[in-house]
């Protein structure tokens, strides 16, 4: 059985959001991101995936690393993928530091096909009808991953002015 499997960077033609904080308790980010992904992209605990989360409590400033990824099924072909790295270093007595946010985003849409006529069919309603829809949610979820930046950057009070 074959298929046919297309992958679009959410963030295109960019891939990458990066966002470098530097002050006060910059361990905040790791302790809401999670809540963060299972709020924004209304998925469950079963959907957020966590990769690593690693600190060295050997050394003044203590150094930090976490790795999430949220998954989300749009409709049956499609599903979503929002990644979040976080890196940095925290003072134990001073709670001063900087950190560095990563925010990574593609979608996947897949479809079995078992002959010719299927496989051109696919091909077919893709260019036809389902173009529009996977740019919904294409737009959608860079919608996700603009809010999900907004709010790591209001809870480390790092927002740019004007903003509520």
């Amino acid at each position: 059985m074959g298929s046919i499997e297309i992958t679009e960077d959410i963030l295109a033609p960019g891939d990458t959001l990066t966002l470098k904080y530097k002050g006060k308790n910059p361990f905040l980010a790791v302790s809401i991101t999670p809540g963060l992904i299972k709020d924004l992209m209304k998925i469950s605990s079963k959907d957020l995936f966590e990769h690593h989360i690693k600190w060295d409590v050997t050394s003044d400033p203590r150094d930090f690393y976490g790795k999430w990824m949220g998954k989300r099924g749009e409709d049956k072909w499609t599903r979503s993928f929002i990644r979040v790295i976080i890196q940095g270093q925290q003072s134990s007595k001073e709670k001063e530091g900087w950190c560095t946010i990563q925010l990574k985003g593609f979608m996947r849409t897949k479809y079995e096909y078992a002959n010719f006529i299927q496989k051109w069919f696919w091909w077919f309603f893709n260019r036809s009808f389902y173009y529009k829809q996977r740019r919904m949610y294409l737009d959608a979820n860079k919608d996700t991953m603009l809010e999900l930046k907004r709010s790591l950057q209001n809870a480390l009070g790092n927002a740019p002015e004007g903003q509520f």
